[in-house]
């Protein structure tokens, strides 16, 4: 495993994590030209890794899933990404021509190798609300993943 800080995160206090330790930070991926925002938040870096996947295309939900949703930091390490357009990406004169689906199942991908990256040996379990969902299995079809060997 990579060794892992937690960076300070307002909205949630500042602790560093020891690898085993409680997670509460936000990361940057770079996907395309884009700096995609993902927020992870768990009890324990080694918990198994849930990506949750907004609805929208635009609908940043990461409020409400962290109010609704929160007891599942309890057990699982929880990434809540921001689609590109959305939450903290969003920007009124973004270019609309760029926000298709093969972007967002290209800009998956990257935030999928990252956590992977991060926390080495943890696949991330895709959870998606509504256009979530369907990201989420576009990406499955479209996308394969190997078997862990």
């Amino acid at each position: 495993m990579i060794p892992f800080v937690c960076a300070h995160h307002q909205a949630f206090g500042s602790e560093v994590c020891a690898p085993a330790g409680k997670v509460d930070q936000a990361v940057t991926i770079l996907s395309d030209g884009a700096s995609l925002h993902v927020l992870i938040r768990g009890k324990r870096c080694d918990a198994p890794l849930l990506l949750r996947l907004h609805g929208g295309p635009g609908g940043a939900e990461t409020p409400l899933f962290r109010l609704y949703d929160s007891e599942l930091e309890e057990s699982r390490l929880v990434a809540y990404w921001d689609q590109r357009g959305a939450g903290q990406l969003y920007d009124p004169d973004a270019d609309l021509g760029k926000l298709t689906i093969a972007q967002h199942i290209r800009d998956l991908d990257h935030v999928i190798d990252r956590l992977a990256t991060i926390f080495a040996g943890n696949k991330p379990v895709l959870s998606g609300h509504s256009w979530g969902g369907t990201l989420a299995l576009l990406f499955a079809r479209i996308i394969p993943r190997r078997s862990p060997q």
